[in-house]
């Protein structure tokens, strides 16, 4: 246990030589709101230091010669607490802070508080405390003495016009928040003269801007997950893609924030926006959703002889916005190339000669998904047209190899059935 073998006064003194040495004084370097009315009941936050000095708590907190109510004083930390001013007659006075065991703060301009005996206007809280640099939002102050206000200041800004606010009540006042910039402090103004500061600043916070989004696209459903990066996040309220608030809005960090995209239209570009305290990014073109699945109704020319390449034209629907929107065709397994993009409706693509005579299903595959038309291309055998055949004699009894020319004659062994001398066939 801690023995105290000394008195220390109120104001001032040392303890008797050879004992304990006692806490360190408090200090108080400042005060907000620095005034208020005669009556009391103004909330006052003290700055200073040696606030909380274990077995040497704070025990009173007085206004000149006037203690404040004990029940009234919450020390926050070391160096912050708060106090309600009591009632006291017009003047200014120090704030001192005293310590269970009898050491208060020395008294400087710092601690110096005002109390006015005319009704002057008391500003105690706003809200919201933040906005956009470019204004125009609703602020709500509430306090004391706002009947007859002329009016409100934010910083510099002077809101005089009666149209900008409303003094609803002796406690309230609506205000359209004026332009600016940075931190500032918000005052009333009435007949009885310019209330003291608000407790707490108001701020002023920039707009957000948007650069880009990853991915840039995904499926018409939603649920696709997305980064958002640009600047200016801190304290977002929402997110919209397409006009449609996302879901699962986490803001990781001042310039980035991760979501989930909501349904929208297919083939349809969306707007990303991010609205915060500082206002709304302008609008853009940085997210898409990709064009519904396409639908084959048709392949023109259904059918050609074997052996040819052929440029073939697939219609139907979904088959996208461009070119970068198709993926690819196919007549069987057989990869048809330069598929191209010619609407929405029609796309193009060529057949090589090597694809066997045979039906096939022809199948499209864009950003939206894949369609098949089954049985919609036939590859007919060519009828061969013999043209000559070498060498065109030989002698009788000998075994000899001829070769025919022609057209026809099929893609690969398989097409070729049998070939005849007369009624001979030849091996």
């Amino acid at each position: 246990m801690l023995a105290i073998t000394s008195v220390v006064s109120a104001r001032s003194g040392a303890p008797a030589k050879g004992s304990p040495v006692p806490f360190a004084a408090p200090t108080v370097t400042g005060i907000s709101p620095t005034g208020g009315p005669t009556a009391g009941g103004t909330t006052v936050t003290v700055t200073g230091s040696g606030f909380q000095q274990g077995g040497d708590p704070v025990i009173s907190v007085n206004f000149g010669f006037t203690g404040a109510s004990f029940a009234t004083i919450t020390v926050i930390d070391d160096s912050h607490l708060t106090v309600t001013s009591p009632a006291a007659v017009a003047g200014t006075v120090d704030v001192v802070v005293g310590l269970t065991l009898g050491e208060t703060s020395a008294t400087s301009p710092a601690d110096q508080f005002t109390y006015n005996n005319v009704s002057t206007p008391q500003v105690d809280s706003f809200t919201p405390d933040s906005g956009p640099e470019a204004g125009g939002i609703q602020v709500t102050l509430t306090g004391l003495s706002f009947t007859g206000a002329t009016a409100v200041r934010f910083g510099t800004t002077v809101v005089s016009d009666p149209t900008q606010f409303t003094v609803v009540s002796d406690t309230t006042i609506t205000v359209t928040l004026p332009a600016g910039t940075g931190n500032v402090e918000v005052k009333v103004t009435t007949p009885a003269g310019t209330s003291f500061p608000a407790p707490s600043v108001f701020t002023y916070a920039a707009a957000p801007t948007v650069t880009n989004i990853s991915p840039t696209h995904g499926p018409a459903a939603g649920s696709t997950a997305v980064t958002i990066t640009g600047t200016n996040f801190t304290g977002a309220t929402g997110v919209t893609i397409g006009g449609t608030a996302a879901t699962s809005v986490s803001v990781t960090g001042p310039t980035t924030i991760t979501a989930v995209t909501p349904a929208g239209t297919a083939g349809a570009t969306a707007s990303v926006l991010v609205t915060t305290p500082g206002g709304t990014n302008a609008a853009n073109t940085l997210y898409s959703y990709d064009a519904a699945g396409p639908t084959l109704s048709s392949v023109s020319p259904t059918s050609v002889f074997a052996g040819t390449v052929t440029t073939i034209t697939l219609t139907g629907t979904g088959f996208g916005t461009s070119q970068s929107d198709v993926t690819s065709v196919k007549v069987g397994t057989t990869t048809a190339s330069s598929p191209t993009w010619g609407s929405s409706t029609s796309v193009t693509a060529v057949v090589p000669a090597t694809v066997a005579a045979g039906t096939y299903d022809v199948t499209i595959t864009t950003t939206g998904g894949t369609s098949t038309k089954t049985s919609a291309f036939t590859l007919v055998a060519a009828v061969p047209v013999l043209s000559t055949v070498s060498p065109t004699s030989a002698v009788a009894g000998v075994t000899t190899t001829i070769t025919l020319t022609g057209t026809g004659f099929g893609t690969s062994q398989s097409d070729v059935t049998s070939v005849k001398v007369g009624t001979t066939t030849a091996s």
